[in-house]
């Protein structure tokens, strides 16, 4: 929570305040995946390698399907999040691993297969386009 400090008169006011979440359905992600949730993961992640989040330098994104479920504002149970990433992998359109350098982190690291995206994007008449809110031209991370 961050805070906000106004004077009021004679008093000073203290509002707590949070930034509020977005998240975006894309058609492009829906034509792709033929399934919102999996959209939205796909945008997620698109969105956190324009923002430049990726604590690794080739984009490998280390997430619980809790933390994503959360993130992504869903009323679902993490497991059902586990078998849409499940089934994002099994298309190629995610690559999995677990932590190379840490053995004992059973974590799932992720990363997007952009070209494997912008392939199927391209049978389907839609191209990859980063979100808005993204910093102007940045690069996606190469494969």
């Amino acid at each position: 929570m961050n805070r906000l400090i106004e004077k009021n008169e004679s008093c000073i006011v203290i509002n707590e305040y949070r930034w509020a979440k977005r998240t975006i359905i894309k058609e492009e992600f829906i034509a792709l995946t033929d399934n919102i949730v999996q959209s939205l993961i796909l945008d997620y992640f698109l969105y956190q390698i324009a923002q430049g989040n990726s604590p690794f330098e080739d984009c490998w994104f280390s997430i619980s399907a809790k933390t994503l479920k959360e993130e992504l504002m869903l009323n679902v149970h993490p497991n059902t999040i586990n078998r849409h990433l499940t089934k994002l992998v099994k298309r190629g359109i995610l690559k999995r691993r677990h932590d190379p350098d840490y053995k004992w982190n059973r974590t799932w690291q992720y990363q997007l297969n952009i070209p494997k995206i912008e392939t199927e994007l391209n049978k389907l008449g839609y191209t990859l386009i980063q979100r808005k809110e993204a910093s102007n031209e940045k690069d996606i991370c190469s494969q």
